[in-house]
């Protein structure tokens, strides 16, 4: 799995990203918090939101349908070489994304 990191302001290593953070936030239940942080450090990739990113990024949002945080994961995701994007939000299943080439639901996953 590799989820990518998008810096809320500059690349400072210290800082969260915001897939991390809507992650991390758990409703406010420590468990659940506890519990993601530990998954992610386990089984996750992060991958860095760098210049390439940025430029499809801004290709990306020419598609006003698109947004912001969806297309950082998608342009992200496609730079890196991810070719199987997996997510629940139905709005992303139709987007065609150079370089990706499935955006599926979990459920439709061939594992």
């Amino acid at each position: 799995m590799c989820i990518c990191t998008c810096w809320a302001g500059g690349r400072s290593g210290g800082r969260q990203d915001r897939t991390q953070v809507a992650i991390l936030q758990g409703g406010g239940n420590p468990k659940a918090v506890s519990y993601y942080e530990n998954l992610l450090k386990t089984t996750a990739q992060l991958l860095p939101f760098e210049d390439k990113a940025a430029k499809a990024y801004a290709r990306l949002r020419l598609d006003r349908s698109l947004r912001a945080p969806d297309a950082m994961q998608l342009a992200c995701a496609a730079t890196a070489g991810v070719d199987l994007f997996i997510t629940n939000d139905t709005r992303l299943h139709s987007k065609q994304v150079p370089r990706i080439q499935f955006i599926v639901p979990l459920d439709r996953v061939p594992i």
